[in-house]
C-alpha cells in the first residue's frame, strides 16, 4: 500500500508544483523542536503533508526516504528543474503546513531560498504564514487563554487568519 500511496501523491502532470523556500521550512522545523536543514541549490526535499497520509504515513514516508537514498547512493537524479538535475534529500522530517482546511498543500518541493526566488514569481503567488504561541505563554497561561490573547491582538489588525479553534465543532 505504501507504494502506492506514494505514487498516488505524486503529480507528474503538474506544471506549476507548490514550492517552499527552505528557510520558511526551518521556522516551522523550528517551532516543532526538530533539527533544520540546509539544502544546496541542486537539492530538494519532496514534501509529502503528513495530514493527508493517515495511517500509511509512517510507511509511505519510509519508502520515499528509502527512493531519495537509493538514488543519491547511485548518482541519479531523480528531478529535474527547468532541465538541471536535482538531488531529493531523504530523512526530512515532514510536519503540517496549516492550519486552515481550506488549504490542501499535500506535495511540494521544498528548495534553496535562492531557487524558489528564481522560479517563484512574488506577484502571483500565495502567501501563508505560520504563527506559533510560544511554549511560555501556554505553560504560564494554558493555551485556550493563549489563543484569545493572540486572536485579540490580530483582530484589529485587518489580516485574515485562522487558528485551530477555528476548527473544533
Amino acid at each position: 500500500p505504501a507504494a502506492l500511496n506514494l505514487l498516488g501523491f505524486i503529480d507528474t502532470g503538474s506544471v506549476a508544483p507548490y514550492m517552499l523556500p527552505v528557510s520558511s521550512y526551518n521556522r516551522l522545523l523550528e517551532a516543532a523542536g526538530e533539527k533544520q536543514i540546509n539544502l544546496e541549490n541542486d537539492e530538494a526535499v519532496f514534501y509529502l503533508n503528513p495530514d493527508f497520509l493517515g495511517k500509511a504515513q509512517e510507511d509511505t514516508i519510509a519508502l520515499l526516504d528509502r527512493i531519495a537514498e537509493n538514488a543519491q547512493t547511485s548518482g541519479n537524479a531523480l528531478i529535474s528543474i527547468d532541465k538541471k538535475s536535482v538531488t531529493l534529500v531523504p530523512s526530512v522530517p515532514m510536519k503540517g503546513l496549516t492550519a486552515d482546511e481550506n488549504v490542501k498543500i499535500v506535495t511540494a518541493l521544498i528548495v534553496s531560498d535562492e531557487i524558489y526566488h528564481n522560479y517563484v514569481d512574488p506577484d502571483t503567488c500565495s502567501v501563508y504564514w505560520n504563527f506559533c504561541i510560544p511554549n511560555e505563554l501556554v505553560e504560564a497561561n494554558g493555551l485556550m487563554l493563549s489563543v484569545m490573547e493572540a486572536r485579540d491582538l490580530l483582530k484589529p489588525s485587518g489580516l485574515y487568519y485562522e487558528s485551530y479553534l477555528d476548527n473544533f465543532g
